[in-house]
C-alpha cells in the first residue's frame, strides 16, 4: 500500500497559532491565466525528470482529454504567477499554444511556504525510488530549515525530512551521511539506481573513518616534525614577536580593533598556521 504524506499532520505543526491549512483551502480560487504570465519555480528539484519525451506525450494525452487537474501557482503580482505545482503540465500545454490555463491560485503565501507546498504536491503524487529521493535531500533540508527558522513548523529537522520524503528517521541519517561523505559522481550513480542506498551509506562511514584517521595521521605528522625540528618553533616564536609587536599600530591604522580574547585566538590561528608554513617550507628548501 502507497504511504501518503500526511499533508495536514504537516500543516498542523506550522503554526501554533492559526490553522493554517483551512487558512491555505480558504484563499484559494480558480481562474484562467494568462500563459505568459505564468512562469516555473526557480527552486525545483523535480523537474529534472521532464524529458521532451515525457513533456510531448502529455501533451498529446491533454490534446486528446483536455486538462484534468489545473494547475497550482501563486500570485506574486499582477504579470506574474509562479507555479507551485504542475510544471511538466504547464510545459506540456505550451506545446500546444494554449493562450490561457485553468489555474488554482494562492495570493499572499510566502517563499516557504509556497516551496513547502511544492514538495509536498510532487511527493505525494508520484513514486519516487529511493536514489531519487538522495536527489532531493538537500532541497528538502532546507525548506524544513527557513520553516524552523521562521517558527512557522516546530517538528525536528529530522522529522521533517523524514515526513517529507516518506523515510524512516534512520535512512534520514543514512542520506545525511552520503552527501556529506561521498562525491558528486557517487551520488549520481545512488540517483540513477546503479548503486543501493545501503551499498553507499556503507561506502560513506567507510569514507569517514578514513577521513578521520587521515587527519589524525596529519596531526601527529606535524606533532612528530615539530618536536624532531626545534627549529621550527623557534622560527615560529621569532616571527610572532615581530608580527605582534606591530600588531596594534598595524590594525589601528585600518581601522580593527581587537579585544583581549581576539588577540588570543587570532595568536592561536596564527601560531598553528605559521608552524606549518614554516615546516613546509623548511623541507623545500632542504630537499
Amino acid at each position: 500500500m502507497k504511504k501518503t504524506i500526511d499533508v495536514n499532520g504537516m500543516f498542523a505543526k506550522l503554526s501554533q497559532v492559526k490553522e493554517v491549512t483551512e487558512k491555505l483551502a480558504n484563499t484559494s480560487r480558480s481562474e484562467l491565466i494568462e500563459t505568459d504570465l505564468i512562469f516555473p519555480s526557480k527552486d525545483n528539484p523535480y523537474n529534472r525528470q521532464d524529458t521532451p519525451e515525457i513533456v510531448s506525450q502529455l501533451a498529446t494525452t491533454i490534446e486528446a482529454i483536455g486538462l484534468i487537474h489545473p494547475l497550482t501557482v501563486r500570485k506574486i503580482n499582477d504579470e506574474c504567477y509562479e507555479i507551485i505545482s504542475g510544471e511538466r503540465r504547464y510545459k506540456a500545454i505550451k506545446t500546444l499554444g494554449w493562450k490561457r490555463i485553468p489555474c488554482t491560485v494562492y495570493d499572499n503565501l510566502s517563499d516557504d511556504k509556497a516551496q513547502l507546498m511544492l514538495h509536498v504536491a510532487n511527493l505525494e503524487t508520484r513514486e519516487y525510488t529511493p536514489g531519487e529521493k538522495l536527489q532531493f535531500y538537500p532541497a528538502t533540508e532546507e525548506c524544513i530549515k527557513k520553516l524552523i527558522s521562521s517558527g512557522e513548523y516546530t517538528g525536528t529537522l529530522q522529522q521533517g525530512i523524514a515526513e517529507m520524503l516518506k523515510i524512516s528517521d534512520r535512512q534520514v541519517r543514512k542520506y545525511k551521511k552520503i552527501l556529506e561523505n561521498l562525491d558528486e559522481a557517487e551520488h549520481e550513480k545512488i540517483i540513477k539506481g546503479d548503486e543501493s542506498i545501503n551499498t553507499a551509506y556503507k561506502k560513506a562511514v567507510e569514507e569517514k573513518e578514513a577521513k578521520a584517521e587521515n587527519q589524525e595521521k596529519r596531526k601527529e605528522k606535524e606533532k612528530k616534525t615539530n618536536e624532531e625540528n626545534p627549529l621550527v618553533q623557534k622560527l615560529t616564536d621569532f616571527y610572532l614577536q615581530r608580527i605582534f609587536s606591530e600588531t596594534d599600530e598595524i590594525t589601528k591604522i585600518n581601522g580593527i580593533s581587537f579585544s583581549d580574547e581576539q588577540l588570543e585566538k587570532f595568536g592561536q590561528k596564527l601560531n598553528k598556521k605559521m608552524g606549518k608554513v614554516i615546516s613546509d617550507c623548511i623541507r623545500e628548501v632542504l630537499k
